[in-house]
């Protein structure tokens, strides 16, 4: 099976998603109240900010190291 590359923008809007229907659901069985939810958002889009920081940063770092060659055959033999 061909691997195929990670969507990052689905990724994202998933856990955004996911996260916003957790919240939801806490809030209806009443673990979360008004008052204790009110700082739960901010802090997502924060993490969620740092997270493509960080992702950007180690994507810019990998295209900046060339690719080792190796002086091997990768040819099969049976």
């Amino acid at each position: 099976m061909k691997r195929h590359g990670m969507d990052l923008v689905s990724l994202v809007f998933g856990l955004i998603f996911t996260l916003f229907a957790s919240l939801w659901a806490l809030w209806r069985i009443g673990v979360l109240d008004k008052d204790s939810a009110s700082w739960l958002p901010a802090t997502a889009l924060i993490a969620i900010g740092l997270l493509g920081l960080g992702l950007s940063i180690t994507k810019a770092r990998s295209s900046d190291v060339a690719p080792a060659h190796s002086d091997r055959d990768d040819t099969e033999v049976f």
